[in-house]
């Protein structure tokens, strides 16, 4: 038995050896063009699904952008919202004069801080610095119609 065993083994090594001969001599004398074929079908099938990925992607940012759209029609037909859209801030902007933080109304006037006022103070609930409080645009509109003390007109 003992040598039975030892008289199948390199048949069957052999036969193995032989299979993967055969498969390496095969896969060698395939022409270029069915090797070029084969990579070009794997990179085609890469290609479509990446195509079918960027077709769900532009799906979905067509639909945000119609929404997003539709949003912006609705709020058009609001005055405020007019402005909003139009880059004009119906509150004003804050600029910078002669060295100093200046609010400018909606209609061009102009205010800033008067040197009275303390570095801190509160106004409606809070406690800002002067600067905080002078580069706050609703702030200072706040304090512009109050006619609070804290502002003055630049002629």
């Amino acid at each position: 038995m003992g040598k039975s065993n030892k008289n199948e083994t390199p048949e069957v090594v052999k036969t193995s050896g032989v299979d993967t001969l055969k498969e390496t001599v095969q896969e060698v004398i395939k022409s270029p063009i069915e090797l070029a074929n084969e990579e070009l079908k794997a990179e085609n099938e890469k290609l479509k699904a990446e195509n079918k990925k960027l077709q769900v992607a532009l799906k979905e940012y067509k639909e945000t952008a119609e929404l997003l759209q539709a949003d912006l029609d609705e709020l058009s037909v609001i005055p405020q919202a007019q402005d909003l859209l139009s880059g004009v801030n119906p509150l004003g902007s804050i600029e910078e004069y002669e060295g100093q933080i200046v609010y400018v109304t909606s209609n061009g006037d102009r205010y800033m801080m008067t040197s009275e006022v303390p570095e801190r103070f509160n106004f409606h609930g809070k406690n800002k610095t002067k600067v905080e409080w002078s580069q706050d645009i609703e702030a200072m509109a706040a304090l512009v119609k109050s006619r609070s003390n804290f502002v003055e007109l630049i002629k």
